[in-house]
């Protein structure tokens, strides 16, 4: 499974894609790492929109065993680990990263970069939505 979306240059725009990515994970049943992936991607966008200074575009993919979240902006610098006092509004960013993800990294290319999570699934996530899912269907199927 796979979701793309864009959001601009504005502050905004961490909002929109938290809300974003919650609907798409509860929507493929991933409750089981909806608060992780939803303030990392707070983090990511955040990121992108004062530090690149551009808008972003976001993919969801989802594996059998994970979630991979991509952020990526028009800037080629490298995310750095900014130094920050108990009251600084900012710089904690990459130490959440560091802490939440399972993995994480960024790739660059000539056009920008792309800074990316993954997060492992409970075992039996897929299996568990694949059953609800079929559920569903029967429900609508039988409502018919």
């Amino acid at each position: 499974m796979e979701d793309r979306s864009a959001f601009p240059a504005e502050l905004r725009s961490a909002t929109d894609a938290r809300h974003h990515a919650e609907r798409v994970l509860r929507a493929w049943g991933l409750d089981a790492v909806f608060e992780v992936a939803r303030l990392l991607v707070s983090e990511l966008v955040v990121n992108a929109v004062l530090h690149a200074g551009t808008g972003a575009e976001m993919v969801l993919r989802c594996a059998p065993d994970r979630v991979r979240v991509e952020v990526a902006d028009r800037s080629t610098q490298l995310p750095q680990r900014r130094a920050h006092t108990t009251t600084s509004p900012t710089g904690r960013g990459l130490l959440i990263l560091d802490d939440l993800a399972d993995e994480w990294g960024v790739d660059v290319s000539d056009t920008g970069k792309t800074v990316w999570f993954e997060l492992c699934l409970p075992a039996g996530t897929m299996e568990q939505r694949s059953t609800v899912a079929a559920a569903e269907t029967e429900e609508s199927a039988d409502a018919r």
